[in-house]
């Protein structure tokens, strides 16, 4: 459980990328193969909501869809 949601992105969206182009704009995610033992989920990431909504949230997500479109 959690305050988590679960983004199943295109096939060609690599997760493992994508949590290394976000974390170098401050953005934190948990790709996806980090939650099989067989590094399934090659195209899935973890996001936490957990936060107050705010501006810095609001520019992050709009930052991450701009990475994720890249792909």
């Amino acid at each position: 459980g959690g305050y988590f949601l679960w983004f199943e992105f295109p096939a060609q969206v690599d997760s493992l990328q994508l949590f290394q182009l976000a974390l170098a704009q401050g953005i934190s995610l948990a790709p996806g193969p980090i939650f099989s033992a067989t590094r399934r989920f090659g195209n899935c990431a973890r996001l936490n909501y957990g936060h107050p909504w705010g501006e810095q949230s609001e520019q992050a997500m709009k930052t991450l869809g701009h990475i994720i479109a890249s792909f």
